[in-house]
């Protein structure tokens, strides 16, 4: 593994099952996300009841259309979440679609975050006031 796989192992024990295939400044940037998280949300979202939580870009593994690879990385551990087999500045996506606000953002990095924030589930759905906000906002949209 590189330096920057390292690192953001040691900072956040979040492991980067890529195949090496992605490149150092999307690692840099990934750990600087985490580094930006409130600590209860990298404890209780991402690493709730587990020792690290894994970062696969599953394509990385694929040959061809042989997709037999895609189970093999989903035991590691209890948390994990799969990103696309993209580096940051491979491309721009409207991060905000169908919202009515227009946000270009880097596609790598909106992904990223986007698949993070899905562990954040576990922290609202442990606190009963933050449901019933995460409730109340679905039903008004």
């Amino acid at each position: 593994d590189s330096a920057p796989r390292a690192a953001l192992f040691e900072a956040h024990h979040v492991y980067l099952a890529d195949g090496n295939w992605m490149d150092d400044n999307t690692v840099q940037l990934t750990e600087s996300m985490y580094d930006d998280l409130p600590l209860h949300l990298r404890v209780d979202g991402v690493l709730y009841e587990a020792q690290f939580a894994t970062m696969t870009v599953r394509d990385s593994f694929r040959c061809g259309g042989d997709h037999s690879s895609d189970g093999l990385l989903g035991g590691l551990t209890e948390r994990g979440y799969n990103v696309f087999k993209m580096d940051v500045g491979d491309g721009t996506e409207e991060a905000f679609g169908c919202t009515g606000a227009s946000v270009r953002g880097d596609h790598s990095m909106t992904v990223i975050r986007h698949e993070v924030a899905h562990q954040f589930d576990r922290v609202v759905q442990a606190d009963t006031r933050m449901s019933a906000l995460f409730d109340g906002l679905k039903a008004s949209a």
